[in-house]
């Protein structure tokens, strides 16, 4: 059981290096540090935040991957939401209206008291009908 804690421990740790090497704009190098944070402790959180990287370097195939395997993972209401929110918003990015809109609707059904949800739901309604008029 100890280095289960351990692993978990250095996951973390790898984690909040990754953080800051975000901060700096070391976005290749960060995702080197996730992918080690995963093998050494799977969990939703390191999956969420390394496909949310992924999307900021525009490697949307792997980051949906990412997401997905978070979404596999046990986690609160309150972080699957917020991996809906985060496929949602790379979908929209893609204008992939109606599976952002999935994904958002998810988010809010989750966690129904978060407004950015409902935000991004109306978005993604404006955009698909500018995109209808055009």
């Amino acid at each position: 059981m100890m280095l289960h804690v351990s692993q978990k421990g250095r996951a973390h740790d790898l984690w909040l290096s990754a953080k800051r090497l975000v901060e700096q704009d070391c976005y290749h190098t960060a995702i080197l540090l996730l992918d080690q944070a995963v093998q050494c402790a799977p969990a939703a959180y390191l999956y969420d935040y390394r496909g949310v990287v992924l999307c900021l370097i525009g490697r949307g195939e792997e980051a949906l991957a990412s997401f997905a395997q978070a979404l596999a993972c046990p986690a609160s209401r309150s972080l699957q939401a917020e991996v809906y929110f985060h496929r949602g918003i790379l979908y929209g990015g893609e204008m992939a209206y109606e599976l952002a809109l999935l994904d958002f609707t998810h988010a809010l059904q989750l966690v129904p008291a978060q407004r950015t949800y409902e935000e991004a739901i109306a978005q993604i309604k404006r955009e698909q009908a500018a995109m209808a008029e055009a």
